[in-house]
């Protein structure tokens, strides 16, 4: 049983309320499937673009959503499917603008 005595922020009434509606429509809901960075920002663009207004899109872009560094590369530069790195696959990783939080240690 996990038990929340932390008030909500604004941030989380909001997502939770834009969830819902992304939720309502079948595009949102589909499981993301593509073969590389381009290939996610050309499919993430106009997503964005109908559901975000002008001033939030000039902040929460395709190339900030799915950057660079959410390549995950091996140390020999290959990408992580095994290509020698010419190939456009490549897989993501963990957004670096999200954020983890430490839940505190049982005593």
């Amino acid at each position: 049983i996990n038990i929340s005595l932390t008030a909500e922020t604004w941030a989380d009434v909001i997502t939770s309320a834009l969830r819902q509606y992304l939720w309502s429509d079948d595009r949102f809901r589909e499981h993301v499937s593509v073969s590389s960075v381009r290939d996610a920002r050309e499919q993430l663009a106009p997503l964005l673009s109908e559901v975000l207004s002008p001033q939030l899109r000039q902040h929460l872009t395709p190339e900030a959503v799915i950057c660079p560094a959410m390549i995950r590369k091996t140390p020999d530069g290959q990408d992580a499917s095994g290509s020698d790195g010419n190939s456009e696959t490549e897989i993501l990783r963990r957004n670096p603008l999200s954020t983890l939080q430490r839940a505190p240690e049982d005593e």
